[in-house]
């Protein structure tokens, strides 16, 4: 077990993924990037360049992971994208099929249910992540919310700084988190978005806290009736300034999967036509679509 020392996650990432594509056993998907504003908020598009559409659509799946099949990729994970053990309980894997550099996968070594709630340890873990560098961590609640794997597993893109040029601009993959920040601490929801959710900034980054607020708005969306429930789909996102979670009513609109990436202001396109749909629609009529509405207040 290779554990990850106090500050050695962004430099590990950063050379595991060399490492991973000299192998072979990381695959960089190429997209094209549109910026556009819907409704004066931003959002990033990406559209699966031409020549690839065909293998892209064979591989990759709606959280961007390895495809759903019989066997589980996280155990045994394939070693060339192994980056390290956070803990005894969590390993951080690269994502083998990325459409945005160095995203990784923060995976339970041992079996867990994805559709299960989280738990305090999840954020922990997660709030380890974030304290090592700046980023999204986020988490697919179920199918209907774009998850492809039953193993648990959460999944983070670094943002760049000046120490790691390498990682991507924060508001390429997340264009939204400005607008999100800006939000008051004393409202659990933006009043830029239409769709049902819960917002937290300046949110206390101790993972008891943490999880007691996610059990709170679990309940009070009505993903889940109790702490001992099955939860229903929703999608979770984690930075260094806010804490949200957007409950799922469906996976697909017009044929386009959305996951929790969606709700940071990036949608993936898998050919043109389907890009020019979204641009003509809009983004936010798109996520409206696959959530609830907003509830006054």
């Amino acid at each position: 077990m290779n554990l990850l020392e106090t500050n050695q996650l962004p430099s590990s990432l950063i050379s595991r993924t060399r490492h991973a594509l000299s192998s072979g056993a990381l695959v960089s998907i190429p997209t094209q990037s549109v910026q556009i504003r819907d409704h004066e908020l931003p959002f990033v598009l990406r559209v699966l360049s031409r020549n690839k559409e065909r293998q892209a659509a064979a591989t990759l799946t709606a959280d961007g992971s390895a495809p759903t099949g019989k066997t589980n990729p996280f155990l045994p994970y394939e070693q060339d994208l192994y980056v390290g053990h956070f803990n005894d309980n969590y390993v951080c894997l690269l994502n083998k099929f990325n459409v945005v550099p160095n995203h990784f996968l923060i995976v339970t070594a041992t079996y867990q249910e994805q559709n299960q709630l989280l738990t305090p340890q999840d954020f922990e873990v997660s709030l380890q992540v974030l304290k090592e560098l700046p980023g999204l961590v986020f988490f697919n609640g179920g199918k209907l919310a774009g998850a492809s794997q039953k193993h648990k597993h959460l999944q983070a893109i670094p943002f760049s700084e000046a120490s790691a040029p390498e990682f991507p601009d924060r508001l390429l993959v997340c264009p939204l988190y400005d607008v999100l920040t800006q939000t008051s601490s004393q409202q659990v929801q933006s009043p830029e978005l239409p769709f049902l959710h819960r917002l937290k900034v300046d949110y206390s980054p101790d993972p008891d806290a943490l999880h007691q607020t996610y059990l709170q708005w679990v309940q009070e969306l009505g993903i889940a009736n109790d702490p001992q429930s099955l939860p229903g789909a929703y999608n979770l996102l984690l930075t260094r300034e806010w804490f949200m979670i957007v409950p799922r009513k469906q996976e697909h609109f017009a044929g386009m999967s959305v996951n929790a990436l969606g709700f940071a202001g990036t949608l993936l396109a898998r050919t043109p036509e389907q890009l020019q749909q979204i641009q003509e629609t809009g983004p936010l009529h798109l996520l409206s679509r696959v959530t609830f509405p907003q509830q006054p207040g």
